[in-house]
């Protein structure tokens, strides 16, 4: 396909991604899409690619503001995006439900037949894991059979129709088929409410509400979404392609990598669901990488520059924090106020020890809690202030700076997702990966 439209090879991609997605799911699109050849990578939230499907054909004027219904086939994901300029802005923090969608709505019906059918023998083959053939092959009859419904009755008021399995007529009437799936639609409309309430609106202010995903073909998410929003709804014609569709047109405009950085909001009660923005890491600039050991109670911290951007020799050098050595012990002392940081590493024990001494050591910690956050954090900003003043990387040059941050291999995927949200809170572009030296160092040659 490539070669059809007379390239080579594709290096730039625009990967959608639900609302609702979390930093440690990106890391993982972002690896595979380079590791197939991408060298261009950039991320974009469904909501707002629907959003420049939509504005194609329809007016979005700068300062309108957009409620992003999206009812997939297992997820259900909401955004409300204000328009600024050529791009949309994210008044909060999207929200999303997993489990919820058209998988569920072909679940509840699957339960209605199951019940409704008279052999027992078939029941169970149904009902069970059983892993035969036949039993597999019978609950995929039964479940195309229920998509069939649902179809239907996106149309027409009464779906029916026989199951070759019994040989017998099924029908459900749309009006049943609404009160099964009642609570999931009030569901969604609440966190909708949520969204324009935590952004301190109110829903009159709304100036367009977009229903993109296959789900909202059904005539009762329409029908409730208007009576409870009392606003017109705008349904795209092609809901299921409005995401792709829109990532195309979104992507004349785009021209950079992205670093992926991850903030943490408050909760409401609504459930909120993590949100991240990204840096940007402008494609074919010279990149300086640091590479930032912090385990087993010990900081180390290496540079080089980025393969690709520099032709220089690309050893990982030791960087130097003043007054360390090239290896130091992971601690930080305060001021008697516990309120000013006034030494790291071995010069934190060789002050007066009437100051509060913190001592680091995550590899000894399977989780973070919130002193430990504040400690790790207020320690990195320290060597990072420390690095600019020393001018072992200055930001006013013509390179741009990529921090790579050690981990202990043995954490879980929440921590690790905690802890380059803290992280991102202080360096502006920064990934984390496997503590070690040989191991960072690795991922650097790969990256």
């Amino acid at each position: 396909m490539v070669q059809s439209h007379g390239e080579n090879s594709l290096t730039k991609v625009v990967l959608t991604v639900p609302a609702n997605y979390g930093d440690y799911k990106k890391r993982l699109m972002w690896k595979v899409a380079e590791q197939v050849g991408f060298t261009d990578v950039q991320f974009l939230p469904e909501p707002e690619a629907a959003a420049y499907y939509y504005n194609r054909n329809n007016i979005i004027s700068n300062g309108d503001i957009v409620l992003v219904y999206d009812l997939g086939g297992g997820t259900f994901d909401a955004a409300l995006l204000r328009k600024e300029g050529e791009g949309y802005k994210s008044l909060v923090p999207p929200t999303g439900i997993d489990g919820c969608g058209g998988i569920d709505f072909d679940r509840q019906i699957y339960r209605r037949i199951c019940e409704q059918i008279k052999d027992p023998v078939l029941v169970e083959r149904l009902r069970s894991s059983h892993n035969d053939v036949r039993s597999q092959q019978d609950r995929e009859i039964l479940g195309d059979f229920c998509r069939s419904f649902k179809h239907q009755l996106s149309q027409v008021p009464k779906a029916f129709s026989r199951l070759v399995l019994d040989r017998e007529m099924y029908d459900l009437t749309q009006e049943d088929f609404n009160l099964m799936i009642e609570s999931v639609i009030d569901e969604t409309v609440v966190e909708c409410l949520g969204l324009v309430k935590d952004a301190n609106l109110k829903v009159d202010e709304l100036n367009h509400v977009l229903l993109i995903g296959g789900s909202c073909r059904l005539p009762y998410v329409r029908e409730l979404l208007e009576a409870k929003l009392t606003k017109p709804l705008f349904h795209l014609q092609e809901p299921d392609l409005a995401v792709c569709q829109g990532a195309v047109l979104s992507a004349s405009g785009t021209a950079t990598n992205r670093v992926v950085k991850t903030t943490e909001y408050g909760k409401s009660q609504s459930k909120r669901a993590k949100v991240s923005t990204t840096n940007k890491i402008k494609a074919n600039v010279k990149t300086k990488i640091i590479g930032f050991n912090l385990g087993h109670g010990e900081t180390a911290l290496y540079s080089t520059w980025d393969y690709g951007t520099d032709s220089s020799d690309h050893l990982l050098e030791s960087l130097k924090i003043a007054g360390q050595s090239e290896s130091f012990i992971t601690a930080i002392a305060y001021d008697e106020k516990q309120e000013k940081i006034i030494a790291i590493g071995e010069n934190a024990f060789s002050k007066s020890q009437s100051r509060k001494i913190d001592k680091i050591d995550i590899c000894s910690k399977t989780k973070l809690d919130k002193a430990t956050q504040k400690v790790i954090k207020n320690y990195v900003k320290y060597i990072y202030d420390d690095l600019v003043h020393t001018k072992s990387i200055d930001t006013n040059q013509d390179y741009q700076i990529l921090f790579y941050v050690g981990y202990p291999s043995g954490w879980d995927e929440k921590t690790v997702d905690l802890y380059q949200e803290l992280l991102a809170e202080v360096l502006q572009n920064v990934k984390v990966v496997s503590e070690s030296r040989a191991d960072l160092m690795s991922f650097i040659k790969r990256n």
